[in-house]
């Protein structure tokens, strides 16, 4: 299972292509400046707009996936929910406009192998608390988060939410989930033993989505900018240079 398959291109397979466009344009000025020229715009718009589709494809890509822990008491389960993106309104970036979030969720058991999720209990964890997660793993301490899902508006405070992530005595980890509701006066409770071995698989899990977090899906767009910037560069500094390869300036930077 992975949680955080993201990228549809890697950026060494990308990174071979800028090579190869380097070179081509490189050989292309040797024999043609014209065509080289226009090659290089050819190039740019093409990697343009495949940046462009790309950018507008991200927002139409939904993928669900999480890892459960199914117990005798109760289950949790952990899904990593994407940022959401905005386009900058002057040029044609994009920006965060929501973080994500490694979403907990909770259900209590109601027999065997059937669990309630229908009335379950969610707590969704920034970058900051994965990190504080990972830390208590490795140091075997103790953590407790708060909550309130209606912070600086009209409802603040009427449902308020506490989740403990404590050492059991002999191995593994306890998630508990405290969620009160002071409209209604109840107090629900979940709790979750995990084993060392699928504490284990949440940590290898937060490791790795702890940085998509803020950056999922960053990686390409962010790749195809760079081939842009690069083959421009080097039809640059290749014409200015006269021919040459290897242009040594008569300036010093300061």
């Amino acid at each position: 299972m992975n949680l955080c398959t993201i990228h549809p291109t890697e950026p060494s397979s990308s990174l071979v292509y800028i090579t190869m466009a380097q070179s081509l344009i490189q050989r292309l000025r040797l024999q043609s400046p014209s065509k080289a020229h226009r090659t290089v715009g050819r190039m740019t718009r093409l990697f343009t707009t495949r940046a462009a589709a790309f950018d507008a494809d991200v927002s139409k890509i939904n993928v669900y996936t999480a890892y459960t822990v199914y117990k005798g008491r109760g289950a949790m389960s952990l899904k990593l929910i994407k940022p959401t993106w905005e386009r900058i309104s002057t040029g044609s970036g994009i920006r965060v406009s929501r973080e994500g979030t490694v979403l907990l969720e909770f259900a209590q058991s109601k027999g065997e192998r059937v669990y309630d999720w229908d009335n379950k209990g969610t707590f969704a964890m920034n970058a900051v608390e994965c990190g504080d997660i990972l830390e208590a793993i490795e140091t075997s301490t103790e953590r407790s988060f708060f909550h309130d899902p209606n912070r600086m508006g009209a409802a603040q405070g009427a449902v308020t939410k506490t989740l403990k992530f404590s050492p059991a005595r002999d191995s593994g980890y306890f998630y508990s989930l405290y969620v009160n509701d002071k409209s209604s006066g109840a107090t629900s409770r979940f709790d979750t033993a995990v084993s060392t071995a699928e504490l284990r698989v949440i940590q290898q899990v937060l490791q790795v989505c702890v940085v998509h977090v803020h950056h999922m899906v960053v990686v390409v767009a962010v790749v195809v900018v760079v081939a842009v910037v690069v083959v421009v560069v080097s039809w640059s500094l290749s014409s200015s240079c006269g021919g040459g390869v290897v242009c040594h300036s008569q300036n010093s930077w300061v």
